[in-house]
């Protein structure tokens, strides 16, 4: 038997495969921009920014778009806002993620809404912890 010494943690990860826009957001107001547009119920909720993700997290996804603000254990550094669409991501217990194929020309397509012309779509790869 082994026995483990020193702290011990409860958290699990996830690993992920995205594609779409890596921008830096400091302020994080373009996280904050881009969660209205994808889903302005949600956020038309909340009196401001600091109280939106206060309430609702780093995360808004709507119609299989997602828009994440950077802090660190989600897979994206503090400072940066991912806006795009998860391709795979592991469930919560760490099985792998299944298999499938997806036209790059589709999800384009469904970030032309939000403009960001001197951006490059990337693919990304990370793992979250929670």
């Amino acid at each position: 038997m082994k026995i483990r010494q020193g702290y011990v943690s409860n958290s699990s990860s996830s690993s992920f495969v995205v594609v779409g826009y890596l921008i830096d957001d400091d302020s994080r107001s373009k996280y904050y921009e881009t969660a209205k547009k994808l889903n302005p119920e949600l956020v038309n909720q909340s009196k401001n920014m600091e109280d939106y993700i206060n309430e609702n997290g780093y995360e808004t996804s709507n119609n299989g778009l997602s828009v994440i603000t950077g802090c660190g254990d989600n897979g994206f550094e503090k400072g940066k806002t991912f806006i795009g669409k998860f391709i795979a991501k592991s469930d919560d217990d760490g099985n792998g993620m299944e298999e499938k194929i997806i036209e790059i020309d589709e999800i384009k397509d469904s970030l032309k809404e939000f403009d960001f012309l001197n951006e490059k779509i990337k693919i990304m790869t990370g793992t979250f912890y929670h």
